[in-house]
């Protein structure tokens, strides 16, 4: 980020971004703010490098194009604030418990020195009035020490009890920085995160990674006739099948809106083809009905697009090169898997019916 010399240039920041918001139709909110803000500040190079490359295609930028900026560029660091401060207090708490048992450590000691008192001067042989007050003594003791054992014993289970508590927190944090909250599948931070994994150890072990990019088919018609809710139920709906259908080792993730992506580790091409094709023709035979009245909403259909990786290629050009293939299968019928070898052909006979996508 760019030193800031004067309250001047944040302020030109503010307005700059103000003025952009306004420009494309955008609500001056908080997170959209913080996007923009960004951008003009210089403060990210990946976001300004995204909003680039947008501007350069000439993409709307819709209030839910700036969520997903805010979700994939900012989201992420603020659960790790809060992750931070769990384990700040995970540490204070264990620091608290290592003070406690120094304080019983001392305690022990203490009274070990006592016992041995005590033990020396009956072997040197007290009177009746001596012992009973050495017994007296000891007792009281003895007492004391079993009354800050169980104080100990209780601040013990407390702050057990306070580690086990801060560390689910921050396992609920991970998973809400890395989950879509809607479809319970994973979101597009986890999503990138993920893909930079499995391709840094496909550069090690040289295995092949393709990924998929789908986009349910005429969805914005279908929330417009049946309305949000039963759009959401189909987003649930799309989510799960597209878990169930994959291998355990794959990773589908809610890309943002209507589009899902999927990585397939030490996956080819061709069978990363297949896996979209055989996606393509279980989602298209489901039916969504309201299981309460049975009305039928129909069937829904998804367009894929799929593409292997490069070796050495940035990852944004894989992604490109799916979302490339997923507007040609848009382009080209819908409910359709188009790959990456397709790309060329289409294009070169864009104006002739026949094809090389697997169409079903």
């Amino acid at each position: 980020m760019p030193y800031l010399e004067s309250v001047e240039q944040a302020d030109d920041f503010a307005q700059s971004a103000r003025d952009m918001m306004r420009k494309l139709g955008v609500p001056a909110n908080p997170t959209n703010f913080t996007v923009w803000y960004a951008y003009f500040a210089g403060m990210r190079a990946d976001l300004t490098e995204a909003i680039d490359t947008l501007i350069g295609e000439q993409a709307k930028f819709t209030a839910e194009r700036n969520e997903e900026l805010y979700a994939r560029y900012f989201t992420f660091d603020t659960h790790g604030m809060e992750i931070t401060a769990a384990t700040d207090q995970i540490q204070l708490t264990v620091s608290d418990v290592l003070e406690n048992l120094e304080d019983a450590q001392s305690d022990a000691s203490s009274y070990a020195d006592s016992l041995a008192a005590v033990s020396g001067q009956l072997s040197e042989g007290a009177n009746a009035a001596q012992v009973r007050s050495l017994v007296y003594g000891i007792l009281s003791e003895t007492h004391q020490m079993v009354q800050k054992g169980k104080l100990l014993e209780a601040r013990l289970e407390d702050s057990s009890g306070r580690i086990d508590g801060l560390k689910q927190q921050i396992v609920d944090i991970s998973r809400a920085a890395t989950t879509d909250a809607l479809t319970n599948i994973a979101n597009r931070t986890y999503f990138d995160l993920r893909l930079r994994e499995t391709v840094a150890s496909a550069q090690d072990t040289g295995h092949p990674v393709s990924v998929v990019l789908t986009d349910i088919d005429n969805f914005k018609h279908f929330n417009d006739k049946f309305g949000r809710r039963i759009g959401d139920e189909v987003l649930k709906i799309v989510a799960h099948t597209l878990e169930e259908g994959l291998k355990e080792r794959d990773t589908p993730a809610r890309f943002g809106g209507e589009e899902f992506a999927i990585i397939l580790p030490k996956t080819r091409l061709d069978d990363a083809i297949a896996t979209a094709d055989r996606l393509c023709r279980t989602l298209s035979k489901k039916r969504i009905v309201n299981r309460t009245s049975g009305e039928s909403f129909g069937s829904v259909t998804l367009s894929f697009g799929v593409a292997q990786y490069h070796p050495g290629e940035a990852l944004d050009t894989l992604v490109l090169r799916a979302e490339e293939a997923l507007l040609l299968a848009k382009r080209n019928g819908r409910n359709t898997v188009v790959s990456e070898d397709d790309l060329e052909s289409i294009a070169a006979n864009a104006n002739e019916p026949e094809t090389s996508i697997s169409t079903l």
